[in-house]
């Protein structure tokens, strides 16, 4: 018995031993990298637009068309040796999961994707953790909805401590929201991550949510950045984690060349993060009240904004969309009307889309709720498209979408909207036209909708809206078109006659009617078209739509 443990002792691997080899490889690699870091001319010592911890943080303005510089051939091909050595050494410690995650990174970051599969699949470590290397591979060849589901599982299977650190918003929020966040109680707490994260997706199109993805990923690199030897040079700690949970991880580096003697960190290395990125976190506001979120209350290219995100499948523009969104009714069922333009956006022109290219189109409502919804597929040379989604009962977020895969552009408009009640007496929305001819139908309007709100002066537009359930002999309908000015006696004392002003009776109100305006010469500005419709014994019903002029 004693000489066959002695034999099998001596057979076993030394674990120690090959986990120090590792790491020592792994700390030769970076070092060799650090020495071959382009240089880079110093910011200078003014203050920095923000500190966190050790590290002093510069929001430039990006170039559009800036890529990292390509890696010198030294650096590729000790990459490829720590592969090498990497996948030896996992190959003989299957549940070493600092060997194994990092020989996932460096294959992905060489852009080794079938090696990088291969080892996540061979990962033996604890479940959660192996989950996650698998949702890094998934996420790495496109298969967003594996990478969530996968990542779930494993913030599912972490233990209690450690999940509520992954879920906790504080690093992500912005000092001013930090207070509020801190006292709400636990079970609110969990409702509001919840619904953060929901909000936080950056295109309900695109299966998986990217951005929940990408900060489960970004706390796997926490952990296995953790006593590993950085680019930076200087250990890892909890600002560097602020920061990769903020913004990711580092896409380039660069070594700062010294003017004079060094006053600040002893490396002098600049990390570069992704220049393409946007603000997908939403205000902690819409987060606590979905109900509130308004046109405008979100920035996605905010470039003070205290995280950043570059989802993989629009890594090119991720704009605001034109649109415009309308309520209707279908079987006496309110419904949303949506109508997008996909042309005319500076950031797609300068990509070049072929004309005929495919354009995703998607309008969902959810918050409250998962997201429901419709989707599309229509051509570029189109230049618009229309959907219509049955409205949920209450004020919810409704998100109109647009992505163009061929060329990395997607385009969005997210917050909340109330529908009209079913079944009482009103009008629906104002659906703005292409001045083709006038609309019979919703379905006829649908084909002429504009895929936006903003009118040129003294150009033509038609209109399409419809009567529910009034019941009159006759009405009286006023349609104006009036400067958006603002509220209280005085703006209204000063507020300048209507440029535009049509006033005509039916007997009795159209059911569905539609119309093309002349507009006059205006000024450039925020407009509102007002229709108006009045019945003898006193009864008005309003709709108004607001409109941009250039």
């Amino acid at each position: 018995m004693w000489v066959w443990a002695l034999i099998l002792f001596l057979a076993a691997p030394d674990s120690a031993r090959l986990h120090r080899e590792a790491r020592r490889a792994q700390h030769d690699f970076e070092v060799l990298r650090r020495h071959h870091l382009p240089w880079t001319h110093p910011r200078g010592r003014g203050p920095c637009d923000e500190r966190i911890g050790r590290f002093c943080l510069w929001f430039g303005d990006p170039r559009p068309d800036w890529t990292p510089p390509p890696e010198p051939e030294p650096v590729r091909r000790a990459r490829a040796r720590l592969v090498d050595r990497l996948e030896r050494i996992a190959a003989q410690l299957p549940g070493d999961l600092w060997v194994r995650g990092q020989l996932v990174r460096y294959a992905l970051e060489g852009g080794d994707l079938a090696r990088a599969v291969h080892a996540a699949r061979g990962c033996r470590a604890e479940d959660a953790w192996c989950d996650l290397l698998r949702a890094w591979v998934a996420y790495a060849r496109g298969d967003g909805a594996a990478a969530d589901s996968l990542g779930a599982a494993a913030e599912a299977a972490l233990p209690p401590q450690e999940r509520l650190r992954w879920r906790d918003l504080e690093p992500l929020l912005p000092d001013a929201e930090v207070g509020a966040y801190r006292r709400l109680p636990f079970a609110a707490r969990t409702v509001v991550t919840e619904v953060f994260w929901q909000l936080a997706d950056p295109l309900v199109l695109v299966p998986g949510n990217d951005r929940r993805v990408a900060h489960r990923l970004r706390w796997l690199m926490d952990r296995l950045a953790s006593g590993s030897e950085i680019p930076e040079d200087v250990a890892w700690g909890d600002d560097l984690r602020r920061l990769l949970l903020r913004y990711g991880w580092p896409v380039a580096w660069a070594r700062e060349r010294p003017d004079g003697p060094s006053l600040g960190l002893a490396t002098g290395i600049v990390s570069i993060y992704p220049p393409r990125a946007w603000h997908f976190s939403p205000p902690l506001r819409a987060a606590l009240q979905p109900s509130t979120l308004a046109p405008g209350d979100w920035a996605l290219a905010d470039a003070r904004a205290v995280t950043g995100h570059t989802p993989p499948y629009a890594d090119r523009a991720f704009v605001p969309l034109a649109h415009q969104l309308v309520p209707f009714r279908r079987g006496g069922a309110p419904v949303w009307v949506a109508a997008v333009r996909l042309t005319d956006d500076t950031a797609l022109t300068r990509l070049r889309p072929a004309a005929d290219a495919y354009a995703a189109v998607g309008l969902f409502a959810g918050v409250p709720g998962p997201w429901r919804g419709v989707r599309d597929s229509v051509r570029l040379d189109r230049g618009r498209a229309a959907l219509v989604l049955p409205a949920p009962p209450v004020t919810s977020v409704v998100s109109v979408e647009a992505w163009i895969p061929s060329v990395g552009w997607a385009g969005r408009a997210r917050y909340a909207a109330t529908p009209p009640a079913a079944g009482d007496p009103s009008l629906s929305g104002l659906l703005l036209l292409e001045p083709d001819r006038p609309a019979r139908s919703l379905d006829e309007a649908l084909t002429l909708a504009r895929g936006d709100t903003t009118l040129a002066s003294g150009e033509r537009v038609g209109l399409y809206w419809e009567v529910y359930d009034i019941d009159a002999d006759s009405a009286t309908v006023a349609l104006r078109l009036e400067p958006r000015a603002g509220h209280g006696l005085l703006a209204r004392l000063r507020r300048p006659p209507p440029p535009l002003e049509l006033r005509w009776t039916e007997h009795p109100p159209t059911p569905a009617r539609s119309l093309i305006l002349g507009l006059p010469r205006l000024r450039p500005g925020a407009y509102r078209l007002r229709l108006e419709l009045r019945t003898p014994d006193g009864r008005r019903w309003v709709t108004e739509q607001g409109v941009a002029v250039r």
